[in-house]
């Protein structure tokens, strides 16, 4: 073979090999490991991933494993990055920004949610109301009575 048409060739070769690399360089990843307390992997959780600029918004779900990946994300930011699951405190993770090619691992570990305090706070309200109410309907007959004399 010519020497000009092996040196061809081997640029023609290196090209295709630069031009792959850049090409597969068009985004960033987010991916992480979700557990729970006792470092279980937490299936299901739902990952809602917001770009701010665009007011874009992507979910995904944790696999078997409790992993999510979200890749081919834009880069920059600010994006917020919300995990919920039934049962769990929501977690927020935000001003996460993305580097070009950059994989940026988010694992965290979700809490129980408190159900008893929970239960406790909305019991209160429900008392609060119930005491308005009452307080009302105490000041209405006072009015009435009042009103007789």
């Amino acid at each position: 073979m010519q020497p000009g048409k092996i040196f061809l060739a081997g640029f023609f070769l290196l090209f295709l090999v630069c031009h792959q690399g850049v090409a597969q360089s068009t985004g960033a990843m987010l991916y992480g490991k979700v557990r729970n307390e006792s470092e279980a992997p937490m299936a299901g959780v739902k990952v809602e991933i917001l770009y701010l600029p665009w007011q874009k918004r992507l979910t995904t779900t944790t696999n078997a494993k409790g992993v999510f990946r979200m890749p081919n994300l834009a880069p920059g930011g600010p994006y917020v990055v919300r995990f919920s699951c039934k049962g769990y405190e929501e977690q927020v993770r935000s001003e996460v920004s993305l580097e070009l090619g950059e994989n940026n691992d988010l694992s965290l570990h979700m809490r129980a949610e408190n159900i008893e305090a929970k239960s406790n706070d909305s019991n209160a309200g429900s008392a609060g109301q119930i005491s308005e109410s009452i307080q009302a309907l105490g000041s209405e007959k006072e009015a009435k009575s009042d009103g007789a004399l």
